[in-house]
């Protein structure tokens, strides 16, 4: 992992092995290890997919940096349509007092 963390394996390995690590890190609800990893992989798709599946229960738990650091990496990457998953992102924006990207966030919704 510390060769994928540095960059130092072809982009398709790369992505594989963090696939892997990162639904271990899911099953045992180690959320940060799997964002780090998407972060480090470019893998905007899983983190969009993790702010879906558990992006409400993020908020119920206060756990507000998760669904920060998602969000990074889905607007670094390439940005999102998917409505449930702008809607947690809106709620994070209005935590934050970022109104611009909330409103932003809840009309794309």
């Amino acid at each position: 992992m510390r060769a994928v963390l540095a960059g130092m394996l072809p982009e398709e390995r790369k992505r594989g092995m963090t696939e892997r690590a990162s639904a271990y890190f899911i099953r045992e609800k180690r959320f940060a290890e799997a964002i780090k990893l998407f972060d480090a992989s470019g893998n905007a798709g899983a983190a969009e997919r993790i702010l879906k599946d558990n992006g409400e229960k993020f908020l119920a738990n206060y756990e507000f940096e998760l669904i920060g650091y998602c969000g990074n990496i889905i607007g670094k990457e390439r940005g999102t349509t998917d409505p449930e998953v702008l809607g947690v992102l809106a709620q994070y924006y209005y935590y934050c007092g970022d109104l611009a990207k909330m409103e932003s966030a809840y009309n794309m919704a």
